[in-house]
């Protein structure tokens, strides 16, 4: 007897992950993304649907494979069924790509593509901010670690919105730099608050700004419960350098040494023949991911602080690290860009 429609998609013979249907209603190609019980998702030109098995033509009538599911276009961006992404750097185009073997679920690749297209343009940050946790929900899903530009677009975020909130208690506008949004709202606040008991309320507040990255306020407040100890370098200045770089990535990138792999890597990481230095290859692009986040803050050390990381004193290492989360931003751009630079030492 011979098998319903039914039987033959529970039994994997029929319409299955990539391949190419067309749509009984539409007569449009529509390709499959994910599969239900009885229904399937797929994409079409205009978006992604989802349909009951019956209203698409089965293989016997048009199935075609599709070869090459994500293509690198010579721009950079990354072509997908019915889709081409606008705000990619080739970049983090391959290391996406590169990152895609490591899991066969297509809606995910979809989704993860399109949303982080979105976001890297997107204005508004509540809507930045859902759109990132979006993408992290389909990498936890599979267990791959998301790209270091997630989680310090998710950094600069709450640093924004910290910013946002202080202003509105003071009442000022908020400007571009969150850092000089906090700086204004505390001079405000300190001629409006002088009694002690109302900084004892916004401590821990103050505590989450400085936890986000934005450095030196709490020792600009009239009362608090700890004292930091003064570093050499104001924190204006340090603001001031990140933000610099943050404008001259490519610059940085640039100025990339070779002594910065001696400076970055273990002997356990790096191979010696020849005298050319080279890294033992990765298993999979969380090392990747690591080794390129590695090399990006030596390299910004090096140009933070004019010397050689190894050169770097106590006072400049306490300095450097009380940066961690306000260099974010400037660690995951260059590390997105110097992923290519890792994959040729691993050659």
């Amino acid at each position: 007897m011979a098998k319903t429609l039914r039987e033959r998609y529970l039994d994997n013979e029929i319409l299955l992950i990539g391949e190419i249907v067309k749509d009984q209603a539409t007569g449009e190609d529509v390709k499959i993304l994910d599969r239900g019980s009885n229904y399937i998702t797929v994409e079409s030109a205009n978006g992604i649907h989802k349909k009951w098995i019956q209203d698409v033509i089965s293989e016997e009538t048009i199935v075609k494979q599709n070869t090459e599911d994500f293509t690198l276009l010579e721009s950079g961006q990354i072509k997908l069924f019915g889709y081409e992404t606008q705000n990619f750097e080739s970049n983090l185009s391959q290391f996406i790509l590169e990152q895609f073997k490591e899991f066969d679920d297509l809606y995910s690749k979809h989704q993860i593509i399109k949303l982080l297209d979105k976001v890297l343009t997107e204005s508004n940050i509540e809507h930045q901010f859902e759109t990132l946790e979006k993408i992290s929900k389909f990498y936890k899903k599979h267990s791959i670690q998301e790209p270091l530009i997630v989680e310090a677009l998710k950094n600069n975020i709450e640093r924004l919105r910290l910013a946002e909130i202080i202003a509105s208690i003071a009442e000022i506008q908020v400007k571009n730099s969150p850092y000089e949004t906090v700086v204004d709202a505390v001079k405000v606040l300190r001629k409006k608050y002088t009694d002690p008991k109302q900084w004892q309320v916004l401590w821990p507040f103050f505590r989450m700004i400085d936890a986000s990255g934005i450095t030196g306020i709490i020792q600009m407040l009239p009362f608090r419960q700890e004292i930091k100890k003064p570093l050499a370098w104001s924190s204006k200045m340090t603001e001031s350098i990140i933000a610099e770089m943050e404008t001259s990535v490519d610059e940085l990138f640039t100025s990339f040494e070779n002594s910065d792999i001696i400076n970055t890597f273990s002997a356990d990481e790096l191979n010696e023949a020849m005298e050319v230095v080279r890294l033992v290859p990765s298993i999979n692009t969380a090392v990747l991911s690591d080794r390129a986040k590695k090399l990006a803050e030596t390299i910004i050390k090096r140009n933070m602080f004019q010397k050689s990381p190894d050169e770097m004193s106590q006072e400049d290492k306490e300095i450097f690290d009380s940066t961690i989360n306000r260099r974010k931003l400037l660690v995951a751009q260059l590390a997105q860009k110097l992923h290519s630079k890792i994959n040729e030492l691993q050659a």
